[in-house]
């Protein structure tokens, strides 16, 4: 079945935008701290 591996494939494809939404924002609050102490 051709769909459920595509799912499979979105969901992760989500996963790793989220991880990487995730570690962006901590770089920027990283960053924030360094520019303002």
């Amino acid at each position: 079945m051709p769909s459920i591996s595509y799912k499979h494939a979105y969901l992760k494809n989500v996963k790793v935008k989220v991880k990487y939404a995730k570690v962006k924002v901590k770089y920027a609050k990283a960053r924030v701290k360094v520019e303002n102490p």
